[in-house]
């Protein structure tokens, strides 16, 4: 599935075009295929003051809820969702945010779902490994009981995908260093070469098709409380920020004491 010529956006006003190629541009290896540029400003979460065009403010995102739901649209073969992770998901999201953060790891992405002779088989935007690779993330997600506990895992399989194509020895590399108990890795190894892998690939892919109010453009994609917005993705290098300030409590959650 080639990218999506970042130049063909058509014609829009030149500040909401230059902001909408700059998101593109940064994940211009994981786009999907059929974007369509039907969005208004306000659609899309934009203000207008004469000719500038500009992200609505961050009180707009402003909860008074005392966590926040953070959902992640990712390819597991993706470069640009590996880094995603490496620098934000991980180090921040996972490791600092867990007082007041719900993490939700949705490893579909870009991938298609076409029915052959009535037999549904999924297409992935990498190829054949990587829905081989999404498919283990989500018995890793669902067996382990969310991102949680399963995200040292996900971690390592990003960070040594690379040294096999034998997604048996791969698995067991990870489940070694992360000192898998003999139960919890047979129960994942269960899910992925059985039915109930089949069955989360496919509500993988309902999950991410059911984006609103906007489905996703690229990976890796956010969506906040359950809401899905292209101009949401411009705050992914300064997430756990992002989230801090959404947090109108009096008294702020542990890990935001330090954010100004």
């Amino acid at each position: 599935m080639s990218p999506l010529e970042v130049g063909s956006l058509g014609i829009w006003p030149t500040a909401l075009n230059e902001f909408i190629k700059k998101l593109l541009a940064q994940f211009r290896n994981c786009v999907t295929s059929s974007i369509k540029l039907s969005y208004s400003a306000s659609a899309l979460g934009l203000s207008v003051s004469g000719n500038a065009w500009f992200p609505t403010s961050i009180k707009a995102l402003q909860s008074d809820r005392h966590r926040i739901k953070l959902t992640v649209l990712y390819e597991t073969l993706c470069k640009d969702c590996a880094q995603f992770f490496q620098q934000v998901i991980y180090p921040k999201i996972w490791a600092l945010g867990k007082d007041f953060i719900d993490l939700e790891l949705i490893p579909y992405g870009n991938a298609i779902r076409n029915n052959d002779d009535g037999t549904q088989v999924i297409t992935c935007q990498h190829g054949s490994f990587e829905c081989t690779m999404n498919k283990l993330h989500s018995c890793l997600l669902y067996e382990l009981k969310g991102a949680t506990v399963a995200m040292p895992a996900i971690m390592c399989l990003f960070q040594n995908e690379h040294i096999t194509s034998n997604i048996t020895e791969l698995f067991n590399l990870c489940a070694e260093k992360e000192s898998f108990s003999k139960k919890a890795r047979d129960t994942v190894f269960n899910c992925f070469t059985g039915y109930r892998g089949i069955t989360l690939e496919e509500w993988m892919a309902l999950r991410t098709e059911s984006m609103r109010p906007e489905k996703h453009l690229f990976v890796p994609w956010i969506a906040i409380n359950d809401l899905s917005y292209l101009w949401y993705q411009q705050y992914q290098p300064i997430l756990l920020e992002t989230l801090c300030h959404m947090q109108t409590n009096r008294i702020k959650p542990n890990s935001c004491q330090t954010i100004a």
